[in-house]
């Protein structure tokens, strides 16, 4: 007998799209919203309203002192002001798939929910790739300017060095932005970023990644042993260090990256991990209630139209400290970030 799950009507279509490519989508970006970025969700947008609250400079003052030591400080009343600006979800995935009937029939496999699954975990691709290539760029760039990377990134030793340079990254964290009014990026903010190969190497340099699940740590801090006790970080998480989540990020997404950034595969090939403050990145993503499905107008079948929409805007480029490889020269020019689908061939 055929497998009538094909045969539905488009409106359950349309639930079980939303649901596949919602839970693609989030479950793989490795990039959690308050720890490496900060992000807003909206459904249907094309802009997002982003607010900061700009620190203030006031000084302190001394009572009985010759210049302003009255009881009431003669200074004029001092405004709090919110710098806000549109985050324009420029970037876009919205290529179309047909699914004809007849490959429905022939395939052993239910075509359309593996097809839903490939435009969830590339749309994730798309976005963990610019949100990366966003960040490097801007760290890149200020090396370029700066004529070196000394304040700007942590440079490996020529052996080992692993978790001291999480450590040295974590601590230029420390020193914050002060032009822009942070002391200190938030300890509890910081995230951790690497490839695979980098983690392998800290591992073997001192065994201090707290494992995958977290199991034990979070029955700890729930006082109890329960399935409900387990952090659920998505499935690249890989630990912790110094209580900063830690991801895998695929060679694959460093690749992707240097392609937004016009280059073959190569332009983040000297990064092997970074540390990154929540602050300094603004994320925004306008996901769809659901796929539109229409008739295939090549035949009989259906065609699903994906549209998401996302931004990435760094704020704060001190906020993010790239560790890269030993020896690793000043870039000579500036990195421009343009989605590959928009570029000349």
């Amino acid at each position: 007998m055929a497998d009538m799950t094909y045969n539905v009507n488009n409106t359950a279509t349309q639930i079980l799209a939303a649901k596949q490519v919602k839970e693609n989508i989030f479950m793989d970006l490795i990039h959690r919203n308050g720890k490496g970025i900060n992000q807003q969700e909206e459904t249907g947008a094309s802009t997002i309203r982003m607010f900061k609250v700009k620190p203030t400079k006031a000084d302190a003052r001394k009572v009985g002192d010759s210049n302003n030591g009255g009881f009431f400080n003669k200074d004029d009343a001092e405004i709090s002001e919110v710098a806000e600006y549109d985050l324009n979800l420029l970037y876009l995935y919205d290529r179309v798939y047909d699914i004809p009937e007849v490959q429905q029939d022939l395939c052993p496999v239910n075509v359309f929910d593996n097809t839903t699954k490939n435009i969830g975990g590339r749309i994730a691709t798309e976005i963990n790739a610019s949100t990366l290539a966003h960040q490097l760029a801007a760290r890149y760039n200020a090396a370029k300017a700066a004529s070196k990377w000394d304040g700007i990134a942590v440079e490996l030793p020529e052996t080992g060095g692993y978790y001291s340079a999480i450590q040295d990254a974590s601590t230029m964290l420390d020193d914050g932005d002060e032009d822009n009014g942070i002391q200190a990026f938030p300890f509890e903010e910081r995230q951790v970023i690497m490839r695979p190969s980098f983690r392998s190497k800290l591992l073997s340099d001192k065994g201090l990644l707290i494992g995958g699940s977290n199991y034990a740590q979070s029955m700890l801090a729930h006082g109890a042993v329960s399935p409900e006790a387990r952090k659920e970080w998505g499935n690249m998480y890989c630990g912790e260090i110094d209580g900063m989540p830690c991801y895998i990020a695929a060679k694959a997404l460093w690749n992707r990256a240097s392609e937004w950034v016009g280059s073959t595969k190569t332009a983040f090939d000297a990064t092997e991990a970074m540390v990154c403050a929540a602050s300094a990145t603004d994320r925004g993503i306008s996901g769809q209630e659901y796929i539109k499905i229409i008739d295939s107008p090549n035949g009989a079948g259906k065609r699903l139209q994906p549209k998401t929409r996302w931004g990435v805007e760094v704020c704060y480029p001190k906020g993010i400290i790239p560790i890269l490889k030993n020896g690793t020269e000043c870039p000579s020019a500036d990195l421009t970030v343009t989605a590959p689908g928009s570029r000349a061939n």
